[in-house]
């Protein structure tokens, strides 16, 4: 084995969604100015990815007053700092990274081909949002997902890196489909020792067909509780493993043999889709016209509301839920290995002195996923 890396790098984080928009009157925020000079924008709003399931994605960003420059990528990857005043500039654009744009696809040309627009800067993209996006879209988007950490609570956002209208596609057996069947799937680097699987996970699989797994992801912060950090370092973040298909020996073998790490003094990077299921914990409710009081029936007499939307009103009083549960284990492209790797030493899961303040906070092949990158099936260039 190779000498265990003790300084975290970044890894994998982000998320395929396909769904409806919601918008509302409160989706774009007016500007606004920091007290330090900093001038910005930001829009945040949730996409239906299923009965009851919403994912809610963000976008913000500005410039400074006092220093209006954006601090980007060359297409070297290298550093590249670009004046507020030209970041519209085609020459300009050409210079910045591919992967460091902001991609909106909303608008169709004569041909009825969808039109890329490209922005270096957030700002630029969520005006333009605001004034094409519109309520109950069917939309596909591209996000990253960041982890922040605050007074000991780690927090999961999903920021907006491209945006298109959803036009549907063509399966491999020519049949068009007017949309994508919607979808939150998270493509993440996760980072697990031993202690993180549970000593009885064989016996919570059998009985309850599911074991919680307390992993961590790579994320880089540059402050914590507003202390300097400037550092990528291991956040606690929780996900689960459920069995398919009544393939219980199978799922004990993904958690044994593929996830846990081979000793207790090493970390495993490993690379893994998953689900996100946000929404709310519903219940069968049986329901009659007898039982709805009579402001609502009228409603319903009038055509304003049906037996049914009175039923999904009372679904969505139920709980609010959120889990990231386990789809498939990500494979190298080139050589499909598995992207797992017993890489780090365990000091990397330990968060780092700030000013003299803690801070803190066999295989089972069934389980690998021959389908498609989802990034693969759409096309987030745009080009």
């Amino acid at each position: 084995m190779e000498e265990l890396k003790t300084e975290l790098a970044h890894g994998k984080s982000q998320l395929y969604l396909a769904g409806v928009v919601k918008i509302t009157e409160d989706t774009f925020e007016e500007e606004q100015t920091s007290k330090n000079g900093y001038t910005y924008l930001r829009t945040v709003f949730s996409v239906k990815v299923g009965e009851e399931r919403s994912i809610w994605v963000s976008m913000m960003g500005g410039y400074s007053k006092g220093n209006p420059i954006i601090y980007t990528f060359s297409k070297k990857n290298e550093s590249l700092q670009v004046n507020w005043k030209t970041r519209e500039n085609s020459q300009v654009l050409e210079q910045v990274a591919d992967y460091a744009l902001y991609k909106i696809a909303l608008e169709k040309d004569k041909e009825g081909k969808l039109i890329t627009k490209k922005f270096v800067s957030q700002y630029d993209a969520i005006n333009y949002l605001k004034e094409h996006l519109e309520d109950g879209m069917n939309v596909v988007i591209g996000a990253e997902a960041k982890y922040s950490l605050y007074n000991d609570d780690v927090q999961r956002q999903f920021e907006i890196k491209t945006l298109a209208l959803d036009e549907g596609y063509t399966d491999k057996k020519k049949v068009k489909h007017e949309h994508r069947d919607p979808a939150a799937r998270l493509s993440q680097t996760y980072l697990i020792e031993e202690d993180s699987i549970s000593e009885n996970y064989e016996e919570e699989l059998e009985e309850n067909g599911v074991t919680t797994i307390n992993a961590y992801v790579p994320q880089y912060l540059g402050k914590v509780d507003g202390k300097e950090i400037k550092k990528v370092v291991a956040l606690p973040q929780q996900f689960t493993v459920r069995v398919k298909d009544d393939n219980v020996d199978g799922a004990k073998a993904l958690v044994g043999s593929v996830m846990k790490p081979e000793s207790s003094d090493v970390v495993r990077e490993i690379s893994m889709r998953m689900n996100i299921l946000d929404g709310y914990s519903t219940s069968q409710v049986q329901l009659e016209e007898d039982d709805v009081p009579d402001e609502v029936k009228q409603l319903i007499e009038i055509g304003v509301m049906s037996l049914d939307d009175v039923k999904r009103e009372i679904y969505v009083s139920g709980d609010r839920v959120s889990e990231t549960t386990f789809s498939s284990i990500m494979l190298d492209k080139e050589s499909r290995k598995i992207l797992k790797e017993d890489k780090y030493d365990v000091s990397v899961l330990t968060m780092p002195i700030v000013d003299g303040e803690e801070t803190v906070a066999d295989d089972d092949t069934s389980w690998l996923s021959d389908d498609e990158d989802d990034d693969d099936q759409v096309d987030f260039n745009f080009d």
